[in-house]
């Protein structure tokens, strides 16, 4: 079936179709950067990690611009204009790829205002039209991160205290932050304590 799409006419993908189409087929966000690290294409599921983005085309995007960045968001020239962005490390790994060294799935995080991105990132160095590019590719694992940190846990009951200072018992807690599941049953001392003459017909019942 022949696609119906096609890359923006600033890609550099612009008259490679096959590998256009590849791209957006991929299982993960795909993002294309030049030597100046503005993005010059990103597939679908990279659209999708920000709920605002400008569009590939736009000057002004790069990957923090992209990912929604705190820092990128916070400084009226986007991405890559800010001290911390000297130690960003997408842009780090970027320029990594850039200067032909590829990388797996490193663990990174970027700084949003609705909380941390976490993904691993990937890259190689894509040859277009004799010009490098960095191919990264970003596997959004924000989710598995959750349960890290500091977790406030009430030392009798062990309800977890929420962020809006409500207590909410822990099978419900980590079920809501995780894909963890709870089957019930009782440990060999919970049973002692509870059914004492099950365990030993010996003992009296009680009065």
């Amino acid at each position: 079936m022949e696609s119906t799409v096609a890359p923006p006419s600033a890609s550099p993908l612009q008259g490679s179709l096959p590998l256009w189409v590849l791209l957006e087929a991929l299982p993960t966000a795909a993002l294309l950067t030049d030597r100046d690290l503005r993005v010059t294409y990103r597939n679908e599921l990279a659209a999708r990690l920000a709920e605002r983005s400008p569009p590939p085309e736009t000057a002004a995007a790069r990957p923090g611009d992209l990912l929604q960045c705190v820092h990128a968001v916070q400084s009226l020239e986007g991405c890559g204009s800010s001290p911390p962005c000297l130690e960003c490390p997408v842009r780090q790994a970027a320029e990594q790829v850039l200067d032909g060294r590829s990388i797996l799935q490193r663990e990174v995080q970027v700084q949003r205002s609705g909380g941390p991105l976490v993904f691993l990132l990937s890259g190689s160095p894509l040859a277009l039209e004799g010009e490098v590019f960095a191919l990264l590719l970003i596997q959004d694992v924000t989710a598995l991160h959750r349960l890290r940190g500091l977790i406030p846990i009430c030392s009798s009951c062990k309800k977890i205290r929420k962020d809006d200072d409500a207590w909410e018992v822990l099978e419900a807690y980590l079920e809501r932050h995780s894909h963890a599941e709870f089957t019930h049953g009782l440990c060999p001392d919970c049973r002692r304590e509870l059914y004492p003459r099950r365990e030993d017909p010996t003992t009296p019942s009680p009065k």
